[in-house]
């Protein structure tokens, strides 16, 4: 039982504003799992990236999610130009890198209706063959920067998927800053 409340210790970082609960004390262990960035790992210089997406609103280009301002973002098409998901960003990086994970900030203006919901992470070194995805999940909705981790690959391409926005209510979304 000792081992389990040490692991439940060491765990306790990853709640999203709850503590660790002993072992001893019945009931469910509130809050989410974030994960952390990998230990050791620093963010790529994003200078010289270029990216595309499927589809941007005007005065909302995919290229915001990029610029490193978390008052800017890339949003799809809304309103009578709604675009269904999914939606994607691809950046190219000019040149191989060892990629292990990625962040994304949501949209910060209060807007939280399109925040990204389910998604999915595809690396390529030419930007035409993605395989499997090298990671995928469900984001919920919250204002903080949100992190998906996976096993290191080379790759000068990462693909964005958002198959929905976390309430699964809208088909638009909005990211806005994107690192990797």
């Amino acid at each position: 039982m000792k081992s389990f409340y040490t692991l439940a210790l060491c765990l306790g970082a990853l709640f999203d504003g709850t503590n660790a609960i002993p072992p001893e004390e019945q009931g469910q262990m509130p809050g989410k799992f974030a994960a952390a960035p990998p230990v050791g790992s620093n963010p790529i210089d994003r200078k010289g990236w270029t990216v595309r997406c499927s589809s941007q609103a005007p005065n909302y280009p995919c290229a915001n999610a990029i610029d490193g301002s978390k008052d800017t973002f890339w949003q799809t098409p809304y309103g009578t130009t709604n675009t269904p998901p999914p939606h994607s960003i691809v950046i190219d990086m000019k040149q191989t890198q060892y990629v292990s994970g990625l962040q994304i900030t949501p949209r910060q203006d209060g807007n939280t209706r399109n925040w990204i919901g389910r998604h999915e992470v595809y690396l390529s070194s030419d930007g035409s063959n993605w395989g499997s995805p090298v990671a995928f999940g469900t984001y919920w909705g919250d204002k903080y920067p949100v992190i998906t981790n996976f096993e290191t690959k080379p790759a000068r391409y990462l693909r964005f998927v958002a198959l929905s926005n976390v309430n699964n209510d809208f088909p638009w979304i909005s990211i806005a800053d994107f690192i990797v």
